[in-house]
């Protein structure tokens, strides 16, 4: 493996297969990390204080001295997305076993939700470090990280009955979750990387959209008792739409609300203005989200209903963007896009009653 070091001004470095690139802080706030797919698609790991990165094709960053530095440094992709110190808090292992009981405890807190639904494959990390399959009625805790793969699909239930349904090789992680079911008040703070997803609120967040909070690499979305939609692709370009009630979606250029049903907007990078694309037809929302129909029945089976009064067409999908892995959805042209047809999507799985189980019902 080659091995490539930045002082500390930075410094480019070729993208080689295997190439190992270690970089010294001396007290810098922002790195430039080199092309590649070490944010949405490798793995973030910790070796005691340095911060590791690895690429999907071999490639390695090392920043040494990382999980010392105070402040920890935001590091930066060359798409424009931002991973902050909070997201590296959110999505980072220790590398390997022998270190995950040093660097990590074991999570005996009381279950924050349930996996309600599967499709596919996915896992969920503990904050042990310890991996495991996703499956039905599996408990998912504060500090999780949810993964799927391309086909993969699972949609969690939380106590205040709201619901976070992902896809599409999608990495979530569950900061926080806060519930108190006598004054149904709280706080969830989630964080996501990569992938679709369908979020629909609960009992938290029905007036203040600080109570729920969406991070992702290019912005942050707070909401307000509503359901919204998504889909962040490895590079970080984003579309968020409001399908009910009002979001709030900012990064460090603009805000926006949006309140209109299937308002949508497309972010390309933290410091790039967000843009609004204008609203989408059903049929467009089908070529957007369908694939999240094999978790999340109510939310598909609504555009499939107007879609069948508005007898709209369906956009086809657009050419997946040339750093999108195999299997990645793209994002769909916009509302004035080439019009075509859309499939139907693949029969539900069967799902699991949260709402007769003791975690929620005691």
């Amino acid at each position: 493996m080659a091995r490539i070091i930045h002082d500390d001004q930075g410094g480019s470095s070729s993208s080689d297969e295997g190439q190992l690139t270690v970089i010294h802080l001396d007290g810098q706030s922002q790195i430039d990390l080199p092309a590649g797919d070490f944010m949405a698609q490798g793995d973030i790991l910790r070796d005691g204080q340095d911060l590791v990165l690895q690429s999907s094709d071999g490639s390695e960053v090392v920043i040494e001295g990382y999980f010392s530095a105070m402040p920890a440094p935001t590091l930066t992709t060359p798409h424009g997305s931002l991973l902050t110190p909070e997201l590296v808090q959110s999505f980072v292992k220790s590398e390997g076993p022998a270190q995950y009981a040093a660097n990590a405890t074991e999570n005996d807190e009381s279950a924050v939700g349930l996996i309600k639904e599967v499709s596919g494959d996915a896992t969920i990390t503990r904050t042990d470090g310890s991996s495991e399959k996703a499956v039905l009625g599996m408990e998912v805790h504060q500090g999780d990280i949810v993964e799927t793969t391309a086909e993969g699909a699972v949609n969690i239930v939380f106590l205040d009955e709201s619901s976070f349904a992902i896809s599409n090789n999608a990495r979530l992680a569950i900061d926080e979750y806060v519930f108190d079911p006598t004054t149904q008040a709280g706080e969830t703070n989630v964080s996501l990387l990569r992938g679709m997803f369908v979020f629909t609120s609960g009992l938290i967040g029905r007036d203040d959209p600080d109570d729920v909070r969406i991070d992702t690499p290019v912005g942050s979305i707070g909401i307000r008792g509503t359901t919204i939609a998504g889909h962040i692709l490895p590079n970080g370009e984003s579309q968020i739409t409001v399908v009910e009630g009002a979001i709030v979606i900012k990064n460090g250029v603009n805000e926006i609300t949006l309140a209109e049903q299937y308002e949508t907007v497309t972010l390309s990078g933290f410091d790039q203005k967000i843009e609004v694309v204008g609203t989408l037809d059903s049929g467009q929302m089908k070529t957007s989200y369908g694939m999240l129909g094999t978790v999340n029945a109510g939310f598909f089976n609504t555009l499939n209903t107007e879609t069948e009064i508005q007898k709209e067409p369906v956009p086809v999908d657009a050419a997946p963007p040339a750093d999108a892995p195999a299997g990645e959805a793209p994002l769909p042209p916009a509302p004035n896009g080439e019009q075509g047809t859309l499939e139907a999507p693949q029969p539900m799985m069967a799902s699991y009653d949260i709402f007769s189980d003791p975690l929620v019902a005691g």
